[in-house]
C-alpha cells in the first residue's frame, strides 16, 4: 500500500456551548472539512435544561462543571453567557497568550490591542471571539464642550443643563439611570459600586426627566415612520444630547459623519472619566480548559474562526468586527467598496485607533439588570427612598456576585 493510500486517523473533538445557532454549525462544519487529523462534535449542554425558563441553564451547568472535573472534560467551551470570571477565578481555562506565543500566524500583536486589554483577567486572556461589538454613546458636541469621556459628576451636570434649556437628554428615565450604572459593576472582581453619593443623585434626577419613548406596539405603520422621523428631527435639529450606539461593523462608526450635528463618541461615563466605550460578548467566546487534552487541537479550531470576511449577498455573516486586525482591514475595504466605493488609509487608521483605545468590555448579566431596574421602578413608583434602593442594590448584587464567585 502506497503512503499516500495510508487511512489518515481523526481524533473526535467536543466544543461545549449552550447556544448553538446556524453560525456555530457553519464554523464547526467549515472546519471538519477542511480538517485532516482532527473532528469537532458539538455538545450542547442546554439540552440539560428542564426548567420553563429557556435561560436557566443550571443543570446543563452542573454537568459542565462535572465534565471538566473527569475524564469528559470537553475540548473546548463557548462561554457566551456563563460566568467567564468565576471560571476564570478558579482557574479552569488555559491562558490563550500561551497559546499565541507558540503560534506563527496568531501572534499577539496580529490582534486588535484593545479587544485584547479589553477581555483579559488578571493579566491572562482566557476566551477569544472571531469577531466583536462595540457599544458606545454618542454625544452632541456642542452639549458637552467636545468631551471625549466623562465622568459620573460630568455627566449629571451637563445632563442637568440640558434638561433645564430644553434639550432632550435621553429617550426615557430609566435610559439615564442605565447609562451611569455601566461602570459601576466589575465582575472581575465580584464587586459593585451602587452606594456612592454620584449615582444617588443621577438616579434621583433620573425620576424626574420626561419620558418620550415610544411604544410603537399600538401605532400604525405611518404613524410609527412619523413618531422616528421626529426622534431622528430632534437629534439632527440639537434638540438632543445623547444616542446609544452598536457598532458591528464599520458603517456603523461612520454614521454620524453624514449628520448636520457635530458629535464625539463620549462613551458611557465612568467613575474615573477614562474612556467608557465597551466591547460586548459575543454568542462565539471560546475558551480551553486547563486540562484539556490536546489544547493544540483545540487552538487550531479557535484559530480556523478567525478569518472573517465581508459577504455582500448574507451581509455581515458573524454580526460583527473581525478582531484579527489584517482581516479587519480586508473587511473594511470590502464594505466600503459595496457600500460607498473605498475607504482611505488614513480612516481605516482612525477606525483601528478607536477600536484600540477601548479598555473596557460589557459582559452583563441579565439576573443583576433586572434587580437594577426593578429597584429603580420602586422608587419611581414611591415604593423605597432613594437612599434605600442605592443601598439595597450593593446589597442585592453584592450578594449575588459573591454566591457565584
Amino acid at each position: 500500500m502506497n503512503e499516500s493510500d495510508a487511512v489518515v486517523e481523526t481524533k473526535t473533538l467536543t466544543l461545549a456551548t449552550f447556544v448553538t445557532d446556524s453560525c456555530l454549525e457553519k464554523m464547526v462544519s467549515d472546519y471538519n472539512q477542511g480538517a485532516e487529523k482532527y473532528h469537532i462534535e458539538i455538545a450542547d449542554y442546554s439540552e440539560y435544561n428542564i426548567s420553563d425558563d429557556e435561560y436557566d441553564w443550571s443543570l446543563g451547568l452542573e454537568q459542565l462543571n462535572m465534565d471538566m472535573a473527569s475524564e469528559n472534560v470537553p475540548d473546548i467551551i463557548n462561554v457566551y453567557n456563563i460566568d467567564l470570571y468565576t471560571y476564570a477565578s478558579k482557574g479552569y481555562f488555559l491562558d490563550l497568550y500561551e497559546m499565541m506565543g507558540n503560534d506563527e500566524i496568531y501572534f499577539k500583536n496580529a490582534f486588535l490591542s484593545g479587544y485584547l486589554t479589553a477581555n483579559e483577567w488578571n493579566g491572562a486572556l482566557y476566551w477569544l471571539s472571531p469577531i466583536c461589538q462595540v457599544e458606545t454613546l454618542v454625544a452632541n458636541a456642542d452639549l458637552t464642550g467636545g468631551l471625549e469621556s466623562w465622568d459620573l459628576s460630568q455627566f449629571f451636570e451637563i445632563c442637568q443643563t440640558c434638561n433645564e434649556s430644553g434639550i432632550q437628554v435621553v429617550q426615557s428615565p430609566s435610559n439615564m439611570f442605565i447609562y451611569a450604572d455601566r461602570d459601576l459593576l466589575d465582575c472581575s472582581v465580584n464587586t459593585c459600586y451602587f452606594n456612592n453619593e454620584q449615582f444617588l443623585s443621577i438616579m434621583e434626577y433620573a425620576s424626574e426627566l420626561t419620558d418620550y419613548s415610544i411604544d410603537y406596539s399600538g401605532l400604525t405603520d405611518s404613524e410609527a415612520q412619523a413618531a422616528s422621523l421626529e426622534e431622528s428631527a430632534r437629534w439632527g435639529n440639537g434638540e438632543q444630547l445623547l444616542q446609544q450606539l452598536t457598532i458591528g461593523d464599520y458603517s456603523d462608526y461612520v454614521q454620524m459623519q453624514e449628520s448636520a450635528v457635530s458629535y464625539t463618541l463620549i462613551g458611557y461615563p465612568t467613575r474615573d472619566g477614562t474612556n467608557g466605550t465597551y466591547y460586548t460578548d459575543t454568542q462565539y467566546m471560546f475558551a480551553i480548559p486547563a486540562n484539556c487534552t490536546d489544547v493544540d487541537a483545540a487552538w487550531d479550531f479557535i484559530t480556523s474562526t478567525l478569518e472573517v470576511t465581508y459577504d455582500d449577498s448574507s451581509g455581515f455573516y458573524y454580526s460583527g468586527l473581525p478582531v484579527v486586525t489584517s482581516y479587519l482591514e480586508v473587511y473594511v475595504r470590502e464594505e466600503t467598496a459595496v457600500e460607498s466605493g473605498e475607504v482611505s488609509d488614513a480612516d481605516l487608521q482612525a477606525f483601528e485607533d478607536f477600536l484600540n483605545r477601548i479598555i473596557r468590555n460589557s459582559i452583563w448579566d441579565s439576573t443583576i439588570e433586572n434587580t437594577v431596574l426593578d429597584e429603580f421602578q420602586k422608587y419611581v413608583d414611591g415604593m423605597q427612598s432613594a437612599t434605600d434602593t442605592v443601598d439595597l442594590l450593593q446589597q442585592k448584587v453584592g450578594l449575588y456576585l459573591k454566591e457565584n464567585a
